[in-house]
């Protein structure tokens, strides 16, 4: 009767440590997971909030342009400025370094780093790496594509 008892007591000890060691395992994965997409999410964040800000700095310029301001006082005329623009407090990409890389067509897939690309005032180009499950993707932001239908030159001032 005893060794029935201890032999049922082992069974049920041996039963829990497996079952907290495969909880353990599948909380350990689950939690790597939940990281791998918080860092996708991340990257996709800093490629949107890239394309938003480029888009605001050239419509900020040309509102700047028709109120008698030089057009180009707020654009940058490379990368490394536009780097400023969309990082100023130079935030870190997921695995480390700048969150942003001037003069980098494709990005970083292995930091999750966003790849940009200006030679001129008139046009950035951003670039979203292949980072874990992200797909590349790359976005070209230019001053006559912000502006489009606003009136390019300062009106006239016409007195009634």
């Amino acid at each position: 009767m005893i060794l029935n008892a201890l032999k049922t007591l082992a069974t049920i000890t041996v039963f829990l440590i497996l079952l907290f060691v495969g909880v353990g395992f599948f909380s350990a994965w689950s939690m790597e997971d939940v990281k791998e997409t918080a860092n996708m999410i991340k990257v996709s964040s800093y490629y949107e909030e890239a394309i938003r800000k480029a888009r605001s700095t050239y419509l900020k310029s040309h509102t700047q342009y028709l109120k008698g301001h030089a057009q180009e006082t707020s654009v940058p005329e490379d990368a490394a400025g536009w780097v400023l623009v969309f990082n100023p407090n130079s935030v870190l990409a997921p695995g480390g370094g700048n969150a942003y890389l001037a003069d980098d067509v494709d990005g970083d897939a292995t930091t999750g780093a966003i790849g940009i690309v200006a030679t001129s005032a008139e046009s950035v180009l951003i670039a979203r790496p292949a980072f874990n499950d992200l797909t590349a993707e790359t976005t070209i932001v230019t001053l006559a594509s912000v502006i489009g239908d606003l009136p390019l030159v300062k009106p006239e001032n016409t007195d009634m």
